[in-house]
This record gives C-alpha cells, sequence and structure tokens, in this order.
C-alpha cells in the first residue's frame, strides 16, 4: 500500500503529465499511448469485466496461449478454454476481486512442454466499474 506521501507524489506527477499532454495539443495522445504501451507491452496483459469477460489483451498474450484477439474478446474463459483451466482462472478472478490482488502459479503447454507462469490479477476501478487486470511471464 502506497502512503500518503506517495500518494501526493502520485497525483503530483499524475498532473504534471497531464499538463504535459495539454501542451502537446494532442486530445487523444494520452488514450492512444497508452493503448500502445499496452498492445505493444512484451509480458502478456490482459483486462476482463467483473463478470470474467474478456475486454482487451496484448500481443504478447496471443503469442503465449496461441490465441486470436478475436477467439477471446468478448469471450469469457469457458467459452475459449476446457473446463478446469476455466475453472481456475475464474476461481483467481474472483480472488482478485475480492481481496484487490491475486497471484499464482500455473502451468500452461506450451510447444508439447509444461511451462510455469507466475500470473498476477488485480482490481482497476474506472468510469463506476470494477476490471480485473492480469499479467504473467515465465
Amino acid at each position: 500500500m502506497r502512503s500518503l506521501k506517495d500518494e501526493a507524489e502520485f497525483s503530483a506527477m499524475r498532473k504534471e503529465f497531464k499538463d504535459t499532454i495539454r501542451s502537446l495539443g494532442e486530445p487523444d495522445l494520452v488514450a492512444r499511448l497508452t493503448q500502445e504501451v499496452f498492445m505493444s507491452h512484451p509480458i502478456p496483459h490482459w483486462v476482463k469485466s467483473r463478470e470474467g469477460k474478456m475486454i482487451a489483451l496484448n500481443q504478447a498474450y496471443t503469442d503465449l496461449f496461441g490465441i486470436t484477439l478475436e477467439e477471446y474478446i468478448n469471450h469469457y474463459d469457458n467459452e475459449v478454454w476446457d473446463s478446469n483451466t476455466a475453472a481456475k482462472y475464474s476461481a483467481n478472478d474472483q480472488q482478485a476481486v475480492e481481496r484487490g490482488v491475486m497471484r499464482a502459479t500455473i502451468e500452461i503447454i506450451k510447444d508439447d512442454k509444461p511451462m510455469k507462469l507466475d500470473v498476477v490479477k488485480w482490481t482497476i476501478r474506472c468510469c463506476g466499474q470494477v476490471f480485473i487486470a492480469g499479467k504473467c511471464h515465465g
């Protein structure tokens, strides 16, 4: 948890960032930059609705799991993965919602070999809604 001093510093940095972006005269720049950072990040990231519907995932995720955006976006885990995998992912999502953050190690099969991944999921509150964000790395 961040301290009050950290919160004040974070708020000041956020204001400075917003002021810098405004000075560039590009109103959509922050959204575009954020999207590009998310999509191009070399570590798999994703965002789901509180109910577990996939909203966004990046290229690293699709490369790692061998799934396309079209196959997963707007779908639930049980529509994409086998029932055991989907149940584990959903349980981890609910842990993140209940606790604010969840950490786990999962095993997947990649190129016919088992691979362990460290997974972190956390909640994001935005526009009056709760979302589940996550990342994983091996």
